[in-house]
């Protein structure tokens, strides 16, 4: 995208030592379980979360690039941890050059480390929702996913685990933007979010209601030229082992969840 990511308000964006040792300070800080090393922290009286490359992230994209294969086949194979994560800063930034509240704003950022700090969220991802907050939430997450790809964005993993619902000022933000996957083509980008979006909510919750809610609200997203891509590559979906490996969707359910998203990608309600 080629996204301006060395100034911010005139400043340098680079990780100081200071806020770093705190990042790593057992009384200070605490660790996520995630593929790159990720830990909240206290610095300046504020909640904040660092990432920086793990020792085995690449290992792990790879493992989650086959397995990606025969589904949306949308990761690339052999990524650096730094790459990875100086892409998702790349995105937080320009999102906040946009005054756009759809992600964690970005605090600092050392691309060449590959170190990023953000805030922190204090509310419920959508795993900790309850299902009457899932159903809730369906319509916001499909109208966050549409906003972000107005400013010509992709998501890249756009599994629904990485919403959360902000205590603070009640917004849906996207937690995660890790970089991992191929943008050449930022419009099939975009429509293999919409698809992994709703393959994702029975892969999270194995809840066909839900799934079927997400489904029925991909009606009301209104980037046209991504739907009609997204209509096409669900259209080439076959059922397949990989598959079932990608999604944990017997025949059955895909089946029902590939018609849903035909008729609804077809139809805009606004």
């Amino acid at each position: 995208m080629g996204y301006a990511i060395t100034v911010i308000d005139g400043e340098p964006l680079v990780l100081t030592e200071q806020m770093y040792l705190a990042s790593q300070n057992p009384a200070t800080s605490s660790p996520f379980h995630a593929s790159h090393n990720v830990r909240r922290f206290v610095y300046g009286g504020q909640d904040l979360v660092i990432k920086e490359p793990g020792l085995f992230a690449s290992l792990i994209n790879t493992y989650y690039a086959a397995q990606d294969a025969d589904f949306l086949a949308s990761r690339n194979y052999f990524v650096s941890g730094r790459s990875q994560i100086n892409a998702e800063a790349e995105k937080l930034l320009f999102l906040q050059s946009q005054d756009l509240r759809l992600a964690p704003k970005l605090i600092d950022h050392n691309p060449k480390k590959g170190q990023l700090v953000r805030e922190y969220i204090h509310g419920k991802t959508f795993r900790q929702m309850s299902i009457e907050e899932q159903l809730d939430s369906v319509h916001h997450i499909v109208s966050l996913v549409e906003k972000v790809h107005r400013e010509g964005i992709a998501i890249g993993d756009a599994h629904v685990k990485n919403v959360m619902h902000s205590d603070c000022d009640g917004q849906y933000l996207w937690l995660d933007f890790d970089g991992r996957f191929d943008e050449s083509i930022p419009v099939i980008a975009q429509a293999n979010d919409v698809i992994k979006l709703v393959y994702s909510t029975f892969t999270e919750s194995k809840d066909m209601v839900l799934t079927r809610q997400m489904g029925e609200s991909l009606g009301h997203y209104g980037v046209e030229h991504v739907r009609n891509v997204a209509r096409v590559l669900v259209d080439h979906i076959g059922y397949s082992p990989g598959l079932w490996w990608a999604t944990r969707v017997s025949r059955k359910e895909h089946r029902a969840i590939k018609e849903l998203m035909m008729d609804s990608l077809q139809l805009y309600s606004g």
